[in-house]
């Protein structure tokens, strides 16, 4: 007996704010004390302790944790404090973003678009349906390759 799959979409697109929010939902707080709307200053080690300073709505926070996660990010404070945060520039990409409105020809049903240009290998240009007739056009690349991507991009914008 054949089975009859349905169809699904392989990506979906959201707002980084829509996800965001989902991910803080799924939290949970009974092992978990989520602060939101805070500013971490400092972070420093005191034997198997970390210490943190910050400021939150209601004024100056300190925290006092066995275990720390820095899970904020390229910029990340953590990697900050603990002077870790090294660029490798043979791994390490650089981005395009822009958000456009009116533009036709897109697919259909709206679909995420994504091309690999044969000029410019481990690059990558897509294209995400936004709410409201937008699309976000995003273009990422090796910084290795960035004269050539740029001059890619200024003969693309010419034509």
């Amino acid at each position: 007996m054949l089975a009859i799959m349905q169809w699904r979409p392989m990506f979906f697109v959201s707002r980084r704010f829509d996800f965001d929010n989902l991910l803080v939902s799924k939290i949970d707080r009974s092992v978990a004390d989520v602060q939101l709307s805070t500013r971490i200053n400092t972070i420093t080690k005191a034997g198997k302790t970390w210490m943190l300073e910050g400021e939150g709505p209601s004024g100056k926070i300190e925290i006092e944790t066995d275990f720390l996660i820095g899970a904020d990010g390229d910029h990340s404070i953590v990697l900050k404090h603990l002077g870790e945060r090294k660029v490798d520039r043979n791994n390490y990409a650089g981005a395009v973003r822009q958000y456009w409105s009116g533009v036709e020809g897109m697919h259909t049903d709206n679909l995420l678009e994504v091309y690999f240009p044969k000029s410019l290998p481990l690059s990558y240009f897509w294209i995400f349906p936004c709410p409201m007739e937008k699309q976000m056009w995003d273009m990422e690349w090796p910084v290795t390759t960035l004269p050539d991507t740029i001059l890619m991009c200024v003969k693309l914008l010419k034509n």
